[in-house]
């Protein structure tokens, strides 16, 4: 009724294998969730808590190896090309600790501290050639304290102070 989405939700890929699969509570995804690849072998098995929380458990790469288990594991995403796209641990279902994230050409793009998916702590930002691009903090998922942001020629540009994401 009035257009809500209720219960269980199942898409499909084109070729008739399950895509994902879960269920619905007031138009928000809810309870644990399962996502396939196209071949109909799992990728990822998810837990909605609420609508800012969301637990990964269990992931499989395309070879059908888990590099998540119960929540603990490295992931390493990737560019079509196979280049790594970024890296980083889980750990309670979470994003925590270091994280690298690539430019297509391998070279680094940036770096951030996550702590139970929140980003929080030194964030270092480059442009392709390795030059430092900006350098803050984050706390709580929010910009905070003091900041720098840099032209592609080496020169600062920019900086100042942040508080619960908003410059001083």
């Amino acid at each position: 009724k009035d257009n809500v989405q209720e219960g269980l939700f199942t898409a499909y890929y084109k070729n008739g294998q399950i895509l994902e699969q879960g269920n619905f509570c007031k138009n928000k995804r809810c309870g644990t969730w399962k996502e396939f690849y196209d071949t109909g072998k799992p990728q990822a098995e998810k837990e909605y808590k609420d609508s800012l929380t969301t637990l990964l458990w269990n992931m499989w790469n395309e070879k059908g190896n888990q590099v998540i288990t119960n929540g603990k594991g490295k992931l390493t995403l990737t560019y079509e090309t196979g280049s790594v796209k970024g890296t980083g641990n889980y750990d309670g279902g979470m994003q925590n600790g270091e994280w690298f994230f690539f430019h297509p050409n391998g070279v680094m793009d940036y770096q951030i501290v996550y702590k139970n998916n929140k980003r929080d702590g030194l964030y270092i930002s480059y442009f392709e050639d390795k030059k430092t691009k900006s350098k803050g903090f984050y706390k709580d998922d929010l910009k905070s304290g003091h900041w720098d942001f840099y032209r592609q020629n080496g020169k600062l540009e920019m900086e100042g102070e942040f508080a619960d994401g908003v410059r001083n």
